[in-house]
């Protein structure tokens, strides 16, 4: 399969263009703006139940919840390390913000698909090669390719986001396309930059190789002076970030939500 990035960095949309019978993509059922019709679709829940038959339709099986069949996504194993089962999809179901997927298979070449993210912003790609790791804000991702698995609420970096968002992990090989509230930018730690601190709110993604240490507000300081939900960043390897924040945005909106009460006025005062 191949990919075509639209209308950055304001209104970013995905192409996905399949090349093959029987190619697959994994997507955040959220996600999908449009598809061939012919192209089949299976929606799957965090815990495993699945709907959609050969033609893409969502609809149930006799018991009313399609089971987890033979080809289905591998769990991880009582060692802790990710499976592979026979169709050798890899990795644990994704449990973040958005826990529902949809596997998308081809049935003829050149059949397409459009995806985008939640926000206006842009979309890219990221290859992940064997071997690799890549974290990654879990709202952020769009889709990826079957063989590369994704834990959409890692608990190993709890403390990361000062609130709401959570960071997932992404390993395995193939591609994984993501979303940006705003542009995206890369910063080269350890060769250009040996540390960095940006807002951890317009973090999307950042490789293995890169430590990243939350700074803490001491009590009785300022909080905007010290760095509340700043982090810092060193080692080697690539850091994206996003040129807005959502948090920031929520925090302009929020005097003008109309909860039970007039509408605000706009500039005329009307």
């Amino acid at each position: 399969m191949r990919s075509e990035l639209q209308h950055n960095p304001s209104s970013g949309i995905i192409r996905v263009i399949f090349e093959r019978p029987r190619e697959q993509l994994v997507a955040r059922a959220t996600a999908l703006v449009a598809r061939d019709t012919a192209i089949e679709a299976r929606t799957t829940l965090a815990s495993g139940n699945a709907s959609g038959n050969a033609s893409g339709n969502a609809s149930g099986n006799a018991s009313g919840t399609a089971g987890r069949n033979a080809s289905g996504t591998a769990g991880r194993n009582a060692s802790g390390t990710a499976g592979r089962n026979a169709s050798g999809t890899a990795g644990r179901n994704e449990s973040g913000a958005d826990p529902t997927t949809t596997l998308f298979t081809a049935t003829a070449p050149g059949q397409s698909l459009w995806l985008a993210g939640p926000s206006e912003g842009s979309v890219a790609s990221i290859a992940i090669a064997r071997g690799a790791e890549l974290f990654l804000q879990s709202s952020a991702w769009l889709a990826r390719t079957p063989d590369v698995a994704l834990d959409a609420k890692w608990h190993g970096a709890r403390s990361f986001f000062p609130r709401g968002a959570t960071l997932a992990r992404a390993w395995g090989e193939g591609e994984l396309w993501y979303s940006s509230y705003g542009g995206i930018y890369v910063v080269e730690i350890g060769t250009r930059h040996p540390h960095y601190v940006c807002d951890a709110h317009h973090v999307v993604a950042f490789t293995e190789g890169v430590q990243h240490v939350p700074r803490k507000v001491r009590k009785g300081t300022d909080a905007a002076t010290v760095g509340e939900g700043w982090v810092d960043f060193s080692g080697v390897g690539r850091l994206w970030l996003q040129t807005r924040n959502p948090m920031a945005l929520a925090g302009f909106l929020h005097p003008w939500r109309s909860v039970g009460g007039p509408i605000p006025p706009n500039r005329d005062g009307q």
